[in-house]
């Protein structure tokens, strides 16, 4: 039985823990590489995940991140021995991680800069203030 209910997103964000979105990722993988889904072994992997994810979601455990299940992603393709599909998800991750890196330091740069703008609940727009930021925080 499944008791896997919350994901927390890189963002922090905690979401609904979505199966589906493993074996799209998988797919999408093996699609990139082999050229078709592989439906019933990207669901076998999938299961493999889940299975190794539930006990990270004993009550009281922090709740596991993205991260955490493309982790075993990556294992479980391996395992699987898809090698060169496993190759693929681990390079996908890793430039999607540095374009993330990279829009950090965009956004850094703005702020450093004083052009980074932030929409206001009325819609008027203004720059970025980590001072106005500070003092509502504390």
């Amino acid at each position: 039985m499944q008791n896997i209910h919350k994901l927390k997103k890189r963002s922090g964000e905690i979401v609904p823990f979505d199966e589906s979105k493993i074996v799209n990722a998988i797919k999408s993988a093996f699609r990139d590489v082999r050229g078709s889904d592989y439906d019933e072994e990207a669901r076998k992997i999938t299961a493999i995940v889940v299975e190794r994810l539930a006990p990270m979601f004993k009550e009281g455990a922090p709740t596991p991140c993205v991260e955490d299940v493309q982790d075993l992603v990556e294992r479980g393709i391996m395992e699987a021995g898809y090698f060169d599909v496993a190759k693929s998800y681990i390079l996908y991750r890793y430039e999607h991680e540095k374009r993330r890196e990279e829009k950090k330091k965009e956004v850094i740069e703005k702020i450093e800069e004083g052009a980074l703008m932030v929409e206001k609940r009325n819609g008027a727009r203004e720059k970025f203030s980590m001072e106005k930021l500070k003092r509502a925080l504390t």
